[in-house]
Parts: structure tokens; C-alpha cells; sequence
């Protein structure tokens, strides 16, 4: 019994050191991934100049229903919501949009196109000062 003990207090012993050397060892390695810290809940989110209704106006006056131009072709969802997530930088830049949800390729490309060509935004604010920040787009595709 006083064997058991004392081999069980001896490999928790050395799983403690091991665990401790290894958070030790990670504390070393500098964190490159993050080359700037982007907020996903700043204190004040970014904003499209004019508001919620002229984005709107804007998504509205400048997506393409591709459908319209193509023939819907056999697998092609021809309405959806595609939603699109991206940083809108310190200084208002749309950067990095991707898609978090899509629908079609051909719905999802349009989505993306019209994020790409949007104009500077108003950034967020996190104490006081402008940050980056994520936000979250949804683009919706009616067939009519």
C-alpha cells in the first residue's frame, strides 16, 4: 500500500513539473498570428456613413441579381441571405470580407462584390479611440 502511495505521488509529481514546463515554454514564444487586435464587442460598433438606411439604399442600389442576367441553372439557389463578415480597420477600410453563411456561388460572389466596392466607414470606437473591428453583413436576394 505504501508502495502504491508512494508511486502515485510520484507521477503526479512529475505530470505537475511537465505541465508547468510546458506553460512555461509557451509563455516564451511570442504571439505573431495576431499582428493587431481586432474587437468583436468595442464600446461603439462601426457604422456605415448615413446610418443603417443608407446602407441599405446602398446594397439595394448596387447588387446585381445574377439570376436576372443568367439563366438559374439545375442546383443554383436563386435567393438567399448571404452573410458576409469583415473588419472595418481604425481608419474605416473594409478589409478581409469573407463568407460566414452563403447560399450559391454565383449569389455569394455578388455579395462580395458589393462589400468590396463600398465607401469608407465610420469605425469603432473601444475607450475612446478608434479600433478595428468586426461586423457582420447580412445581403438578402429576393427572387421577384
Amino acid at each position: 500500500m505504501k508502495y502504491l502511495l508512494l508511486i502515485l505521488l510520484s507521477s503526479f509529481s512529475v505530470i505537475t513539473l511537465s505541465q508547468n514546463s510546458l506553460n512555461e515554454a509557451v509563455e516564451l514564444v511570442p504571439d505573431i498570428s495576431n499582428k493587431r487586435k481586432t474587437y468583436s464587442s468595442p464600446d461603439s460598433l462601426p457604422s456605415f456613413p448615413g446610418g443603417h438606411s443608407a446602407l441599405y439604399n446602398f446594397i439595394t442600389r448596387n447588387k446585381k441579381h445574377p439570376i436576372i442576367e443568367h439563366e438559374c441553372y439545375e442546383g443554383c439557389c436563386c435567393h438567399g441571405r448571404v452573410t458576409i463578415r469583415f473588419i472595418v480597420t481604425k481608419e474605416g477600410k473594409i478589409e478581409s470580407p469573407e463568407i460566414v453563411k452563403g447560399v450559391s456561388p454565383i449569389l455569394d460572389k455578388e455579395a462580395l462584390r458589393v462589400v468590396n466596392i463600398m465607401p469608407d466607414w465610420i469605425p469603432a470606437k473601444h475607450n475612446g479611440e478608434n479600433v478595428d473591428a468586426y461586423y457582420i453583413l447580412p445581403i438578402v436576394f429576393r427572387r421577384d
